[in-house]
């Protein structure tokens, strides 16, 4: 009886599929994917004695009604995170990508795979009266965290996160020569 011998990395991808350890997103009932809520998404507030304070900062595909699923998918890789791991009592703030809608909510009970979340508030917030400054070249976009400058040619970003709408006004007028003497 002779043993087959297998290379290294093909017995370890052999091992990785039978875990299933790439799944496919799961799909609501409109077929949308459920997005993944990951370490960078959330920040610390403000950790206290008794009780943590945390906003999220959600992924662009996040709805609020998704904020009501507790499954692994959705919340798995913030829980295996060591200091992001969210805990019981925990307090959080979640804010839409587009800032459309909030949710404060109370972490009622979490593990290493879920989060189960009670107490929903939803905020609904007024969307924009003014549209973002734009010319013939350049255009500022929300990026979540804050504005850039983005080319229309190629759709290049062309400036840093910029933390308000007039610092970004400010660095797409920079994007264009200045003649010498005018400054």
């Amino acid at each position: 009886m002779t043993k087959k011998i297998v290379a290294p990395a093909e017995q370890f991808k052999s091992d990785w599929d039978k875990l299933g350890a790439t799944p496919s997103p799961p799909s609501d009932s409109a077929g949308r994917k459920i997005p993944q809520i990951g370490p960078q998404h959330l920040i610390w507030d403000l950790i206290g004695i008794e009780l943590r304070h945390g906003v999220i900062n959600a992924p662009p595909e996040l709805i609020a009604d998704d904020t009501k699923r507790t499954d692994e998918w959705m919340w798995g890789k913030l829980q295996r995170h060591p200091q992001k791991a969210l805990r019981a009592e925990d307090q959080l703030l979640i804010r839409a990508f587009d800032r459309s809608w909030r949710v404060r909510a109370i972490v009622s009970a979490a593990d290493v795979r879920s989060v189960v979340l009670a107490g929903f508030q939803v905020i609904s917030t007024p969307q924009r009266q003014k549209p973002l400054l734009e010319d013939e070249n350049y255009r500022l976009i929300w990026v979540g965290n804050g504005f850039r400058v983005q080319r229309k040619r190629d759709g290049q970003l062309v400036s840093q996160v910029l933390p308000t709408e007039r610092l970004a006004e400010i660095e797409l007028r920079n994007q264009y020569p200045t003649p010498l003497g005018t400054r």
